[in-house]
């Protein structure tokens, strides 16, 4: 049971956005920079990616969860720390000393990876706008967790498996909340960013099964 309308939900995000614009706007470009700087292939770049992540995860955590849904949900504190949760993750990453690479390569999966970036950037929100959620009542992958969600499935394409598998447990589980709103609120263009999001990087783990099978039997 959701205690909010479709309505409230929208103008909670009217107020956020108007609010927080500069912030919004900084991380919707950011996202498509990390996707360069993931192109350099190197320890530096693969730690400024994850911080910025972190950034991200902290920040939404706070202002979406912390400071705005809960004047409608007494339990978004527990979404509030999840956030945290997956913001101190990416840190604790950065910070070692081998961190995870992310490497963007002209390849199938670096397509995957870019693709499902700018859409949460850039085509999600246009897509939106046509069904009526324009700004300011917009999902922005600044602050809203669901296109945060997968813009950071379509990063962890780019590592390797193992920490894909770690990092990526609160996105996918984040997407599929958002599903279940978009469900019950009617936010159609949702479903495309939980397909894209959560559908990208399936395939990313199976391409890399594939890949390794022939190893593995020979």
């Amino acid at each position: 049971m959701i205690p909010f309308d479709s309505q409230t939900f929208f103008a909670l995000l009217g107020d956020i956005n108007l609010t927080y614009w500069p912030a919004i706007l900084s991380a919707m470009g950011g996202a498509l920079v990390l996707l360069f700087i993931a192109r350099l292939q190197t320890p530096i770049a693969s730690r400024l990616v994850l911080l910025f992540l972190s950034a991200g995860w902290a920040w939404s955590g706070f202002v979406f969860y912390g400071v705005f849904l809960s004047t409608l949900v007494w339990a978004s504190w527990v979404f509030e720390y999840v956030c945290y949760a997956q913001a101190g993750l990416f840190a604790v990453c950065a910070l070692l000393p081998h961190p995870p690479t992310l490497s963007l390569r002209a390849d199938n999966t670096g397509w995957a990876a870019a693709s499902t970036v700018a859409f949460c950037a850039i085509f999600y929100p246009l897509i939106a706008a046509q069904v009526g959620h324009a700004w300011p009542g917009a999902q922005l992958l600044g602050i809203t967790p669901g296109p945060l969600a997968a813009a950071t499935l379509g990063l962890l394409c780019l590592t390797e498996v193992r920490y894909r598998l770690v990092l990526g447990v609160v996105p996918a589980l984040t997407l599929l909340i958002t599903l279940y709103l978009a469900l019950n609120l009617a936010i159609w263009e949702d479903l495309i960013l939980v397909a894209i999001g959560l559908g990208g990087f399936a395939w990313s783990l199976i391409a890399v099964r594939r890949n390794a099978a022939p190893d593995a039997s020979g």
